[in-house]
């Protein structure tokens, strides 16, 4: 045969590609990798959604429980976790729009308490309910209780509310000497998160918790700290919910917190605190016409009865949070869960770990 024809023949025959032990072991190694990933991916799917889920505290309205930059861990088991209502990429935010599913509560092995730190999907927020953002807020009123405060002080169904010992809030401190300023180092050393002195007086602002005051009170130059308590011309500065009602932060309510079961007379005093529960968190259409009377799902209405519990909810940093004072309640089927640990934690502006708080429980 020809060199030519036999190099021709040469190149027409087809590569033969190694089939041996190596290539049988590579594909039983990634076959192996893709089935570990998949049960690691089932798995953590079904703990973060049932059992416990990490969270990152973007805030500071939860100062000094919660800090900016703390990593916590929330339990859902407190309160029973929520089947999910929409069909989206584990471990991410992305999820299909149009999928809805009915969603159930699973029983928890315990209900919410009067004190709780608790983390919810925020309500206001358009959205399935488990897209929404989540915040972290102390429950001040359950459901039925009746919460107001007066300069600054939190009375439930008529008694002062124990305050958490790291809740904050501004106070006004005044020297006994007019000449005399505040060292604002030696307060934040003190605790405080701020120090704001007023004009060129001997008074200054400081804010932190009672603690920090009455150590404070304690200086022999110090001859008086109180409450910094707003004055009631904020309420018409203040973007307070109700609207027009007249609230300050500092001076709010009372309000009575929605029942599941319980029934309320719908009047021009009760409308404008439970008209947007019934439109948006109970599913009904409802209207007050030009003629006083009130109509829901198209149909005149003296009273309304709740189908689910509703929370009052406030920050620890009293002064510096939006909650319940500025957007409503919080209904159950937005809850998530508690907040138990915190497992990692660092200043979210120079980076370094705070060792004290890893490990810490949240209270």
């Amino acid at each position: 045969m020809p060199a030519s024809r036999r190099r021709a023949r040469a190149k027409a025959r087809p590569i033969q590609r190694a089939t041996g032990p190596a290539q049988g072991r590579w594909k039983t190694e990634l076959k192996s990798w893709g089935q570990s990933l998949a049960f690691a991916v089932a798995v953590g799917t079904v703990v973060f959604t049932f059992i416990i889920q990490p969270f990152v505290v973007p805030t500071p309205s939860m100062a000094a429980t919660i800090l900016p930059g703390d990593r916590i861990l929330v339990s859902k088991l407190h309160y029973g976790p929520s089947t999910p209502r929409t069909l989206a990429i584990p471990f991410t935010d992305v999820y299909l729009p149009g999928i809805a599913f009915p969603s159930t509560r699973l029983p928890g092995f315990s209900s919410v308490q009067r004190g709780d730190a608790i983390v919810f999907h925020y309500p206001r927020e358009a959205g399935p309910i488990d897209r929404k953002a989540r915040w972290f807020k102390r429950v001040v009123g359950l459901p039925g209780d009746t919460v107001m405060l007066r300069d600054k002080v939190t009375y439930v169904n008529g008694e002062a509310a124990v305050p958490n010992p790291n809740q904050q809030q501004w106070w006004q401190v005044t020297l006994a000497d007019e000449r005399m300023r505040l060292n604002a180092q030696r307060v934040i050393e003190l605790g405080a998160e701020q120090v704001r002195p007023v004009g060129a007086s001997n008074t200054t602002l400081v804010m932190g918790t009672q603690a920090m005051a009455d150590a404070l009170a304690g200086w022999s130059y110090v001859a008086t700290v109180t409450p910094y308590v707003l004055s009631d011309a904020m309420a018409d500065v203040l973007d307070l919910f109700p609207s027009g009602a007249g609230y300050t932060t500092d001076a709010y309510g009372p309000v009575t917190v929605p029942k599941a079961g319980a029934t309320v007379a719908l009047t021009d005093e009760t409308w404008p605190e439970v008209e947007m529960v019934i439109r948006d968190y109970e599913g009904h259409t409802a209207e007050r016409r030009a003629d006083g009377t009130f109509w829901i799902d198209g149909a005149p209405a003296t009273t309304f009865t709740f189908a689910q519990d509703y929370y009052f909810v406030m920050g620890d940093n009293r002064d510096n949070s939006e909650d319940r004072r500025f957007w409503g309640f919080v209904p159950h089927d937005h809850l998530i869960g508690k907040p138990v640990a915190i497992f990692f934690s660092h200043d979210p502006e120079t980076f370094v770990p705070r060792l004290d708080r890893i490990f810490t429980r949240v209270r």
